[in-house]
C-alpha cells in the first residue's frame, strides 16, 4: 500500500521569541516491512536542518532559529509503500539488541506491584511469550477505552491505569508496562496510521503509536492495542524507544514567553 503523509506543526507565541532549538522525529524508517520513497521537512521561518541518529538509532532532525520569531512551522511530507506482515514481526533489528532498556522502568511507564499482579492474571497460562504478549494487547483494548481529551502528553501509566480511558499514547504505555512486569520486553513504537477504505482504525489522522514486543528468537513482533491487532500494511513506523520521553515527533526549548498556542495536523492518505 503506498501512503501519503502530510504533519504540520504551528507554534504561535503571544510575544515574538528567539533562539529557538528543536528536534524532530518525523522520517519514516525504511526496513523490510516499508519503502520509504520520498520525505521532506520544511521549516519556516527558514533555517539549515542537521540530521543524527540518537541512542536507540532513530533519525533525529534539529534545527535552530536565533532572530526573533512569533510563530514557527513545521511541516513533515513523506511516501511510504507498505507490506503486510503475517506475523508483525520486525526483521530488520537483530536479536543481538540489548533489551535492558524494554524491561526496566522508564520515565513515564513505572513497574508497581499492582500492574505486576494485574500483567499475570491477564496474560494467559503457557511459556509462549508471543501469545502472552498478545494476551495483554487485547487485556489493554478491552479494559481500557481509547477516549481524547481526558489525559495530556506527559501522562504517567499509573494515572493512565487509574483512568482506564486515553489515547493510543496512554494505552501503548499500559500494555508495555503490563509486559515489562512479566518479563516480556517492550519497547514504544511512534508512527501513523491509516484509517482504512470504511474508517475502521482508531487513531488515524494523527500521530500514532504501538508497541514491539520480542519474543525470543522469533524477533520482535509489533502489536497495535488502540486497535486489537497485529501491525500492518496499515501502520507507518517512524521512531521507537523506552516510552514516549525517547520519541517525541516535535521538541525543543527557546527563550521568551511561555504563553504559546500549538496546533498539530497530520493527514494519512492512501494514493
Amino acid at each position: 500500500m503506498d501512503l501519503e503523509i502530510l504533519h504540520t506543526t504551528h507554534f504561535s507565541y503571544a510575544e515574538p521569541v528567539r533562539n529557538s532549538f528543536n528536534e524532530t522525529r518525523l522520517q519514516p524508517i525504511h526496513n523490510d516491512r516499508q519503502e520509504r520513497l520520498d520525505f521532506g521537512l520544511e521549516i519556516n521561518p527558514g533555517t539549515r536542518v542537521g540530521e543524527y541518529r540518537d541512542f536507540y538509532r532513530n533519525v533525529v532532525h534539529y534545527f535552530e532559529v536565533n532572530d526573533p520569531h512569533a510563530e514557527l512551522k513545521v511541516t513533515a511530507r513523506s511516501r511510504v509503500r507498505t507490506g503486510a506482515s503475517p506475523t508483525g514481526a520486525a526483521k530488520n533489528v537483530g536479536v543481538s539488541e540489548s533489551l535492558h532498556d524494554y524491561l526496566q522502568a522508564s520515565p513515564f511507564v513505572s513497574l508497581p506491584v499492582e500492574i505486576f499482579r494485574e500483567a499475570v492474571d491477564a496474560q494467559g497460562a503457557g511459556e509462549d511469550m508471543a501469545k502472552r504478549a498478545r494476551c495483554l494487547m487485547e487485556y489493554v483494548h478491552d479494559r481500557f477505552t481509547y477516549e481524547p481529551n481526558v489525559t495530556q502528553v506527559h501522562t504517567h501509566v499509573e494515572e493512565v491505569f487509574r483512568l482506564r480511558r486515553g489515547v493510543c499514547q496512554d494505552l501503548a504505555h499500559a500494555m508495555i508496562a503490563l509486559c515489562r512486569s512479566v518479563k516480556i520486553p517492550a519497547r514504544y513504537v511512534s508512527g501513523y496510521v491509516y484509517c482504512g477504505d470504511r474508517q475502521e482504525m482508531l487513531g488515524a489522522q494523527a500521530s500514532h503509536a504501538w508497541v514491539e514486543v520480542h519474543a525470543g528468537e522469533g524477533g520482535w513482533t509489533a502489536l497495535d492495542p488502540t486497535n486489537r491487532c497485529l501491525v500492518d500494511e496499515m501502520h507507518v513506523k517512524v521512531a521507537h524507544g523506552r516510552d514516549y520521553r525517547d520519541v517525541p515527533p516535535v521538541s525543543g526549548n527557546y527563550h521568551g514567553t511561555d504563553r504559546r498556542d500549538l496546533k498539530v495536523v497530520v493527514e494519512v492518505r492512501k494514493i
